[in-house]
């Protein structure tokens, strides 16, 4: 009994020494001072006399911080003198967006129902990084003997905007230039920059980038352009366009090499056998926008937020036709800023023309020095009695930020002559479309005057389709496992067959979150989501990146895949509704976003009945 009760006391004292057990949470960085164009990497620690740690911390608050990647998790257990120690560590880089004296907060840690916390930490932003050195008459080219020592003013990233002051609407030009003295084996954009509130188009960039020498503070320097974009404030008011973050693989020597304006492309962005290659996170600094709001005198009552130049075009492809026969009617408008934000101008026309819902397409060109365009409006017109019917003028305002001033374009009217022709088949509902026609006597169905078959009697087990079932069904299962097996395996090394599986499912995810917006009629949230959903969706079945979407080569890639062209453009147009719609200068309509929520639930499941019966072929 003795022994028993010492027994329990032992087991009372050892779990007594585990419950209260202190466990320490640090946090850390890897450099209190830095530059914009500079990271900063933040570690979390948790260290435990314990084998097992459980919990994550919570981010704290980053003033003038923004989370690039992370967290990176990494642990450790070890065993000294029967002692069992373990530690976590969570890892994030950051890039700053502000200069000055930056606080990062305390994270916080619930473990085993104790809350523990962080020391904030204080870090100093400083304006550049990049070399400040007096200028000598001639630039030099030489460099350092060990280049790792400050690589940050080798190799470093610049943002050049055209304007700081636009108008809402209005085409800003933002480049970022790549400036180094060493070899670049290659690079990666790994977040690229982003406005909220803001339109962003993405320039046509060239495989090979262009090399140009610059001198900066006396410093000869091997310059590239390696990200264009045109951004289109949607509001007035401070825009912040957030930095853009890449990663290059830069080849470090230990030794003088060769003059920098010897360079050729190859030995610019491939050269290892003079060093070794070091990873480098290059960050473009933030870029702060005053948006200036469109002027209200002399704003005509037809405007319609579009800024820029344009021109205005409209014709018919013919004036002379019979009753009832349609006559198309093309309205185009052209010319440099944002082509998706204008809309269908609105046309008059007499009562005695019928007049269907446009057809809308737009070409915009990213390669110029501007985004630059077209977008054509295609209306079919069927007159329904005879005479001269009149189309009135076209009426197109923008507003040009070079004059400060609004614009109005105005066509001429157009006379369209009617004979008259042959009537209508009366068996037939008035206003059908010609793909209605063709459904009609094709859409009943007939009786079936086939004979009931009926089994013979005295018919045997052994001739049953269920024994043969009951025979063959081992086989189907084993070749139905020897498939799954096979899928699985696919799905772990193929990362396009493992997107385009995923794809629905993704999608699924990313509209019920956007349903969730619907309801709190979060308009900007919502066809953010939804146009998430439907650009990922796409970008999964095609195992492209998300980033940088260009609408004009998904196209051309669905046309190469032989994608039926109707459900393409629906797709394409639901796009550019949603990135339209989101920055719209009107009120949540609860109704709209229904309807196209549900329209794009019900392409996303055509596409992929669509695609899959491509794959069956």
């Amino acid at each position: 009994m003795k022994k028993f009760l010492i027994l329990v006391f032992l087991i009372l004292l050892i779990v007594t020494k585990v419950n209260g057990q202190e466990i320490q949470f640090t946090a850390s960085v890897d450099k209190t001072v830095l530059s914009l164009e500079q990271t900063l990497t933040l570690t979390f620690q948790i260290t435990s006399s314990s084998a097992n740690i459980s919990g994550t911390p919570e981010m704290p608050e980053l003033d003038g911080l923004t989370v690039v990647s992370g967290p990176n998790l990494s642990t450790s257990i070890s065993f000294v003198n029967g002692q069992v120690s373990s530690s976590r560590s969570y890892s994030y880089i950051l890039i700053p967006t502000n200069v000055g004296k930056l606080t990062i907060g305390s994270a916080v840690l619930n473990y085993n129902g104790k809350v523990y916390k962080t020391t904030p930490i204080e870090v100093e932003v400083v304006k550049s990084a990049a070399p400040q050195q007096p200028k000598p008459q001639t630039p030099r080219t030489e460099v350092p003997q060990d280049e790792s020592s400050d690589l940050s003013k080798q190799v470093f990233l610049k943002v050049f905007v055209d304007k700081k002051n636009p108008y809402q609407n209005e085409g800003v030009t933002v480049s970022y230039k790549l400036y180094t003295r060493v070899q670049v084996r290659s690079y990666g954009i790994s977040k690229p920059p982003t406005a909220t509130g803001a339109w962003i188009e993405e320039y046509a960039m060239p495989q090979q980038p262009v090399l140009s020498t610059e001198v900066i503070d006396g410093i000869s320097y091997q310059s590239a352009v390696i990200k264009k974009l045109e951004l289109f404030p949607a509001k007035s008011g401070e825009l912040t366009l957030e930095p853009l973050v890449i990663q290059a693989d830069v080849i470090v020597r230990s030794r003088t090499p060769r003059s920098f304006f010897d360079f050729d492309f190859d030995s610019f962005f491939d050269d290892d056998f003079f060093g070794r290659t070091e990873r480098k996170n290059l960050v473009a600094p933030s870029v702060k926008l005053n948006v200036l709001p469109l002027p209200e005198e002399g704003k005509p009552a037809i405007f319609k937020n579009v800024v820029g130049k344009f021109s205005l075009n409209s014709e018919t492809d013919r004036t002379d036709v019979l009753t009832n026969e349609a006559v198309s009617l093309i309205i185009k408008i052209s010319g440099t800023g944002n082509i998706k934000l204008i809309e269908s101008p609105g046309i008059k026309i007499s009562g005695d023309f019928e007049m269907y819902e446009p057809k809308v397409e737009e070409k915009i060109n990213r390669s110029g020095e501007n985004i630059s365009g077209e977008k054509v409006f295609e209306y079919v017109l069927v007159p329904r009695l005879p005479g001269v019917q009149k189309i009135e003028p076209i009426i197109f305002s923008y507003f040009n930020p070079e004059t400060k001033r609004y614009t109005i374009l105005t066509t001429e009217e157009i006379f369209v002559n009617v004979a008259p022709g042959k009537e209508r088949l009366s068996a037939y509902p008035g206003n059908l479309s010609r793909d209605e026609v063709k459904l009609i006597g094709s859409d009943i169905r007939f009786i079936k005057l086939k004979p009931i078959q009926w089994n013979k009697a005295g018919d045997r087990f052994y001739k049953n389709y269920i024994f043969l079932t009951l025979i063959i069904f081992p086989l189907i299962l084993m070749g139905v496992t020897i498939i799954y097996n096979s899928h699985l395996e696919k799905i772990n090394t193929d990362i396009g067959y493992r997107r385009d599986r995923m794809a629905v499912k993704t999608a699924e995810k990313r509209l019920k979150e956007s349903a969730e917006y619907m309801k709190e009629e979060s308009r900007e949230k919502f066809y953010l989501t939804l146009s998430s959903a439907l650009r990922g969706y796409i970008a999964d079945k095609l195992n492209i990146s998300e980033v940088g979407f260009l609408t004009d080569e998904v196209k051309e890639m669905l046309e190469n895949k032989k994608v039926d062209g109707e459900i393409s453009n629906k797709f394409l147009e639901l796009i550019n509704t949603c990135d339209y719609l989101r920055f719209a200068p009107t009120e949540a309509n609860l109704q709209d976003m229904k309807k196209i929520y549900q329209e794009s639930r019900e392409t996303i499941l055509l596409f992929e009945k669509h695609f899959n019966s491509l794959k069956i072929k």
